[in-house]
């Protein structure tokens, strides 16, 4: 499934899904069918009054309690724990009352959000947890040490039966005076970070086929992060899980793509074996960076440090479903974009894409470029719209001492041909073929304005005012030295006394004036000039010659007029299982998009 995603195959990606949607099906039918053998022989697993018995097996977690004998108990609600498998649910008095059996399972895999066909804006962390109240069927009766009675009702041929509470049915999550169940399940070590504030827990809707908060009082959830175990009140039953946002992570801060040297366990270093065809990919999150080594067609993670994913070779695709199943998604999609907050001030959700021909060209392109050429994100990326793409380019310099003394950045666009430069000046003239993308190398630089003169005039004209102040002040001694001594050369028969007399007179006249215009002015704020809007500068880079450099279908063209020979020999020469795993992964994480 992951390797049909990487390679675009819908089709098949579409087949994957749904055979491992019944697979896990089956595997939930052969569950039941266990639980329905210990509903009916119950008497067989009978101990001290009641059945508990709790297995796991491959992450499955399975525990079933039946109350065959009723009994009183102290306190509002009755604990029953299975501390083998870190679940537990505490029944109220009436259901204790009721002669019911009790099952709770959790799946490692959330096997529900396929169904959904509207599409979830919300991930699920560690798995699916389900609690089940089931109704017995009538005792058995042993007639002889060898003979046992068992009733057989239409209820109980071969399904498991829901038992008559106010939990389930139609009116499960009504309220109305029913106490709550009160549930707690451990989160599995494998998820990386679990919301600790505020924890968002949701139930299954069998009719509606979504998620929903319905019935399950969100200010009760709590979630201790010492033993990672999770406990939430709910009025129904079903299949629950703890989610979050799918963008809680998104968009990117920064993405970077860099040759480097192999990082390995043992840390040793052989020249052969590591001076190339070696990538470092790292995607810095809200909190965190992931990062990934690409060697050949495999994909190692380096950060963060996961005990059971650290160094191990995956492909892409796999790799990035496990950091999914971890609750880490780097693989966004089209409607991720929709809820995405970006990190500028004040800015409302959502992203622009860059149009898919424009994305699939910045993906090979930059993959076919990768093994000798750094990139890294711009901050102009996500203000040139879905036609335009900007990020920074260098040649690397990891192979001739190791990145101690680098290339400076050049500014790399990747565009539309139909929204070029060139298309405005000479619309008409040269069209690209389909897709009708090219690049090119411009002067534009990353350096962000100086924040002077900003949105707010006044505060401006006061920061410019303070600094004249403070100027006049640090240079008023010398300015009046210098004055007495010129009077003093020009009129010597009036003595120094009266040149600095007329000195100062004239000073002060001076400073009446420009008091004076400062006082018919607007307070001075009018002469501070506003910042405009800022505008990219697509001018091509002059190359290594002076000679303006051209714009070319091909990136690995352009990077050409900047860079030495050995570069683009090392392109040349760069194994084509890199190129497509790097590609692959461009594909999955869409950084283009997402930053």
């Amino acid at each position: 499934m992951a390797g049909a995603q990487c390679s675009g195959d819908n089709t098949t990606q579409a087949g994957c899904e749904q055979f491992l949607h019944e697979l896990r099906a089956t595997s939930s039918t052969k569950l039941d069918s266990c639980s329905l053998y210990m509903v009916k022989h119950a008497d067989e697993f009978l101990e001290h009054d009641q059945v508990l018995i709790a297995k796991k097996q491959a992450g499955i977690r399975i525990g079933m309690w039946i109350n065959m004998v009723v009994k009183n108990f102290r306190g509002a609600l009755k604990p029953i724990v299975y501390p083998e498998i870190g679940l537990q649910v505490d029944i109220p008095k009436a259901l204790n009352t009721m002669q019911i059996g009790i099952r709770l399972m959790y799946h490692p895999y959330d096997n529900l959000s396929y169904l959904d066909a509207s599409g979830a804006d919300d991930m699920v962390l560690g798995g699916v947890m389900t609690l089940d109240i089931l109704a017995l069927p009538p005792k058995p009766k042993r007639v002889k040490p060898q003979w046992v009675l068992r009733p057989t009702t239409v209820d109980f041929g071969s399904e498991l039966q829901p038992a008559d509470t106010p939990y389930s049915g139609e009116s499960a999550g009504a309220g109305g005076g029913v106490a709550a169940l009160r549930c707690t399940f451990q989160v599995p070590d494998s998820v990386f970070m679990v919301p600790e504030e505020n924890p968002k827990v949701v139930a299954w809707d069998t009719q509606k086929l979504k998620w929903t908060m319905d019935g399950i009082d969100q200010n009760t959830n709590e979630y201790n992060s010492a033993n990672r175990q999770l406990r939430f009140h709910t009025l129904r039953t079903g299949a629950f899980a703890l989610v979050q946002s799918r963008v809680v992570h998104l968009p990117y801060r920064q993405w970077k793509l860099e040759p480097a040297l192999k990082v390995s366990e043992t840390d040793d270093f052989d020249v052969d074996d590591d001076e190339e065809g070696c990538i470092h990919y790292t995607l810095s999150l809200r909190s965190f960076d992931v990062k990934i080594q690409i060697r050949d067609a495999v994909c190692q993670l380096l950060e963060p440090n996961l005990p059971d994913l650290y160094l191990k070779d995956m492909a892409p695709g796999e790799l990035l479903y496990a950091l999914f199943d971890r609750g880490i998604n780097i693989m966004p999609t089209d409607a991720d974009a929709i809820t995405a907050q970006g990190y500028d001030e004040g800015v409302s959700p959502g992203l622009t894409l860059k149009s898919p021909e424009l994305e699939a060209k910045l993906n090979d392109d930059v993959a076919a470029a990768a093994a000798s050429f750094d990139f890294q994100g711009s901050r102009w990326n996500r203000k040139l719209g879905k036609l335009h793409s900007a990020f920074l380019t260098r040649e690397t310099s990891i192979y001739t001492g190791g990145n101690a003394e680098t290339f400076d950045f050049d500014m790399a666009l990747v565009e539309s041909d139909a929204e070029s430069r060139s298309a405005r000046d000479a619309p008409g003239v040269g069209e690209l073929a389909s897709p009708g993308v090219k690049s090119a190398i411009v002067v534009q630089k990353e350096a962000e304005p100086k924040p002077a003169l900003g949105d707010d005039p006044v505060a401006a004209a006061a920061a410019l005012l303070a600094d004249d102040e403070q100027k006049v002040v640090d240079d008023a001694p010398a300015a009046v030295e210098e004055t007495a001594v010129e009077g003093g050369e020009e009129k010597k028969a009036e003595g120094e006394e009266a040149a600095a007399a007329e000195g100062e007179e004239k000073a002060e006249g001076e400073a009446g004036e420009d008091e004076k215009k400062g006082e018919e002015g607007d307070g001075g704020a009018a002469a501070v000039p506003l910042m405009v809007n800022e505008q990219f500068d697509d001018t091509r880079l002059n190359g290594s010659d002076g000679v303006q450099t051209d714009t070319h279908v091909y990136l690995t063209k352009s990077l050409q007029d900047i860079c030495s020979e050995e570069a683009m020999e090392r392109i040349g020469r760069s194994p084509p299982q890199l190129k497509q795993t790097v590609q692959q992964l461009l594909l999955l994480t869409r950084p283009f998009s997402f930053s």
